[in-house]
């Protein structure tokens, strides 16, 4: 009987592999190089195993201005003539020009404000002579810090508020500030900024409704559907994708799911890693926007170096960069809070008054009273009680004491 044995060498031959042999009964290659019996465990051969989590989104799509100095404006012209007609049969006009409404041109400047941010490491020289990469390890770990410091840029850019210590202000927080604008001239040029809240596990309705309703006010105020993109987490893709399962429901048509392509009412849905892991303190959030009216300045190129310092026997590597985000036409940008209505905590009010709790960052959509001596349901989030900030969590009680 003949008993075919795996070659090392053929494996080699194939790609470099990622495994090695062990266990209790492996006793090594014979003269024929052939691997007794034994398990495949994971190891490594000469290189390090390289992840990264998280990539660019809006990033990829969005339009860049190479910034010659750290401060450039961006001009614009809008215009809305006036047509009237002629006065007379004969397209004449008939008395007076300043009888006629002038159509005036629209000017408007918006500002970027790049500032500088910096990421290093410190890897000592010991580490360079004994890592499976030697001296390449450098190489290799300044590209991959480089690229990771993109989805951090993209992370800043999103979610950065000056009045929380940030050194620019997001695009999250531009349109926070437009979303509390009331004057109808300014509501007109500018959008609403912001859409309201959307439930994942809505009591009543379904998500796509929800999001379908977000789709229709981008179009009441004049966005660009065409070239509109719904970016959302992995979170709410799967909720998405759940509800469209459901092909008895009369989403059917509405949600066109293609391989792993997946459009709403025609907007195509992508997912976002700033929007799959917000910072702490900062809620889940939905953005639809025409990502080429969305703009990232950068002084100059993400750049990474590596330098000895003979002081700390170790080398600096450090990425370096000067940005700031904005947008060009605000009416094709719109951001929603995803609130999970589904998930919820408890709040114990010992005092003997009723509370009223009014949600953060519109989490929820109405403020929940808790009255005297009573314990409540609520969904999780952070509320407001008078100036005393609260945070219910999944299946903890949170108590209120006199």
């Amino acid at each position: 009987m003949v008993i075919d044995m795996l070659r090392l060498d053929d494996i080699r031959r194939t790609d470099k592999f990622i495994v090695k042999w062990g266990g209790a009964d492996y006793k090594g290659a014979d003269s024929s190089n052939k691997q007794s019996p034994g398990w495949m465990l994971e190891t490594q051969e000469d290189s390090l195993l390289v992840r990264l989590d998280e990539q660019t989104s809006l990033m990829k799509d969005a339009n860049f201005i190479k910034m010659e100095a750290r401060q450039h404006a961006i001009d614009y012209l809008f215009v809305r003539p006036k047509l009237q007609p002629m006065l007379n049969n004969g397209g004449m006009l008939k008395g007076n020009i300043d009888d006629l409404i002038e159509t005036i041109p629209r000017f408007a400047r918006r500002e970027l404000d790049a500032r500088p941010y910096v990421a290093y490491t410190y890897t000592p020289k010991q580490f360079i002579w004994e890592n499976v990469e030697k001296e390449g390890f450098l190489g290799q770990y300044e590209a991959l810090l480089a690229e990771a410091c993109g989805v951090s840029a993209e992370l800043l850019a999103m979610y950065s508020d000056k009045d929380n210590g940030g050194n620019i202000d997001g695009l999250f927080k531009q349109l926070k500030v437009i979303s509390e604008q009331t004057d109808d001239e300014i509501i007109r040029e500018n959008g609403k900024g912001y859409y309201g809240v959307i439930d994942r596990t809505p009591t009543s309705g379904t998500v796509v409704e929800q999001i379908m309703d977000m789709i229709t006010t981008f179009i009441d105020q004049n966005g660009n559907i065409d070239k509109a993109v719904l970016y959302v987490s992995t979170m709410m893709r799967g909720a998405i994708l759940k509800e469209a399962s459901k092909r008895e429901t009369s989403l059917g048509d509405t949600v066109y799911v293609d391989g792993n392509d997946i459009t709403i009412f025609g907007v195509p849905l992508k997912t976002a890693s700033f929007l799959s892991r917000p910072p702490e303190g900062e809620s889940e959030k939905i953005l639809l926007c025409d990502p080429k009216s969305v703009v990232f300045g950068f002084v100059s190129e993400i750049e990474s170096e590596s330098t000895y310092e003979h002081t700390k026997k170790a080398y600096l590597s450090s990425v370096d960069l000067e940005m700031d985000i904005g947008m060009i036409y605000p009416t094709d940008v719109l951001y929603a809070d995803v609130v999970d209505g589904g998930i919820t905590g408890k709040v114990k009010n010992e005092t003997s008054s009723p509370v009223t709790l009014t949600p953060v960052n519109n989490e929820t959509s109405a403020s929940i009273t808790v009255n005297a001596n009573a314990v409540v349901e609520v969904p999780v989030g952070t509320y407001m009680n008078n100036s005393n900030k609260i945070t219910v969590a999944k299946g903890k009680t949170v108590t209120i004491s006199p």
